[in-house]
C-alpha cells in the first residue's frame, strides 16, 4: 500500500464495507467493497469515503432483495420458526427451533452465509436440534441435507458407524437393501439408531 493511502479495511460507508485494497485503476485507489445486499464490487475509494457512492448500485438501480433466491430461503426460515400459522411450525418453531437475533435481519444473514454456492444448495442446520445461527448452519446439497433430518439414522455394521445406508453398502460392497436386511435380521452385528433424539 502506498504510504499516503488511507487504510479503510473494515470501515463501513453507507451500505458498503471495505474489504481490501486492489491495484490502482486509472491512477485512482480502488478497494473491494461488500454491499449489504450481498454484492462485492471494486469501487474508487475516494467516491466511497466522500459519500458520493454509498452502495454497489443497488439503491440507484432499485434492486429489490426480495428477488434474490437467498431472500426466499431467509424468509422461509424466519416464517417457519416464528409464525404459528406456518404449515411447518410443528417441526420448527413448535419444537423449539429458533432463529438467532442477528439473523432476524436479512443483511446479517447474508453477511454470515453469503450467496449459495449453486442453485442446488439448501440451508442446512448441522445439529438438527439446534437453531439457525452462523455456527450451526451451512449451504448443503440435497443429499447432504436429507442425511441430516431429524429422522436420519446412523448405520452400524460390525461396530463401524456409517452416515447412511448407502455409505454402509458401498463400504461393504453390497446393495443398500442388503444393509437393511442385515439390520432386520441382526446379521453382521448390523443395526441402526437415530442421529437426533
Amino acid at each position: 500500500m502506498h504510504k499516503n493511502a488511507r487504510d479503510i479495511a473494515g470501515m463501513i460507508f453507507g451500505k458498503l464495507t471495505a474489504l481490501h485494497r486492489l491495484k490502482n485503476r486509472s491512477g485512482k485507489t480502488a478497494w473491494l467493497f461488500a454491499c449489504e445486499c450481498g454484492v462485492k464490487k471494486q469501487i474508487n475509494s475516494a467516491n466511497v469515503v466522500s459519500g458520493k457512492t454509498s452502495s454497489c448500485g443497488c439503491i440507484k438501480k432499485g434492486l429489490q432483495l426480495t428477488k434474490i433466491p437467498e431472500y426466499s430461503v431467509w424468509h422461509s426460515m424466519v416464517y417457519r420458526c416464528t409464525n404459528i400459522k406456518s404449515h411447518a411450525w410443528d417441526r420448527y418453531g413448535g419444537r423449539g427451533i429458533c432463529v438467532c437475533d442477528g439473523w432476524l435481519e436479512f443483511s446479517n444473514f447474508m453477511k454470515d452465509m453469503g450467496f449459495r454456492p449453486s442453485a442446488k444448495h439448501q440451508l442446512d442446520r448441522i445439529n438438527n436440534n439446534g437453531g439457525y445461527s452462523k455456527g450451526n448452519c451451512r449451504w448443503a446439497l440435497p443429499k447432504e441435507n436429507v442425511r441430516n433430518r431429524s429422522d436420519s439414522k446412523y448405520w452400524f455394521v460390525d461396530g463401524v458407524r456409517y452416515e447412511s445406508m448407502r455409505q454402509a453398502a458401498r463400504a461393504n460392497n453390497v446393495a443398500h437393501s442388503t444393509i437393511k436386511t442385515w439390520c432386520n435380521n441382526k446379521i453382521n452385528n448390523c443395526y441402526s439408531e437415530g442421529k437426533y433424539k
